[in-house]
């Protein structure tokens, strides 16, 4: 890790940052939590979902986006 923050600046990141990152990665891919969990290494699924999986700004974003799209087609439908 050293070696490679020398070479690139990981501005603190560590292996335990990445596997934090890669969980949240694959449950955006749409692996399913048990995928993710066996991936990762855990025995509870809830550490893995509750600890690992984090949810990103973007995503939430998109599902606002996506519900306001569907409530809008509701109410021109409505009419």
């Amino acid at each position: 890790m050293e070696r490679i923050n020398r070479t690139i600046n990981l501005h603190g990141a560590s292996p335990h940052i990445f596997r934090h990152s890669y969980a949240t990665l694959l449950n955006d891919a749409g692996a399913s939590v048990k995928t993710i969990q066996a991936i990762i290494g855990h025995s509870d699924v809830q550490t893995t979902i509750n600890r690992y999986v984090h949810s990103r700004e973007d995503k939430k974003q998109e599902a606002v986006r996506s519900v306001n799209e569907m409530l809008a087609v509701q109410r021109v439908e409505q009419y």
